[in-house]
């Protein structure tokens, strides 16, 4: 196994830390906003629940003090939006990318 200088203990550590007042408080908030599928819901696009829902992440996003990170939304015309979080590599990183996949509705 080759050795990239990840700590995993520390990140088990915070993930242990955050697990409650982060990880379990963010889903609940989103939970509760009731933004549903398009198939089910006719007014998606012009309810405000999907910039409701999209603000609840980013709070949980900004709570998280990531250096480097930036939002960019992409919405076609009468199409659900896609937001990417992008994180900038710190000095010293390896050139890997995470990509991570989430939706607004349920």
């Amino acid at each position: 196994m080759v050795d990239h200088g990840l700590d995993t203990e520390k990140t088990k550590k915070i993930v242990e830390e955050h697990w409650d007042n982060w990880y379990v408080a963010g889903l609940s908030d989103f939970i509760r906003v009731p933004n549903l599928t398009p198939m089910v819901d006719p007014d998606y696009l012009t309810n405000g629940l999907v910039e409701k829902a999209m603000q609840c992440v980013d709070e949980y996003i900004t709570k998280l003090d990531v250096k480097g990170v930036s939002k960019k939304i992409f919405q076609p015309e009468g199409m659900c939006p896609l937001i990417v979080y992008i994180i900038e590599k710190s000095e010293g990183a390896l050139d890997t990318q995470i990509m991570f996949y989430g939706h607004l509705d349920k």
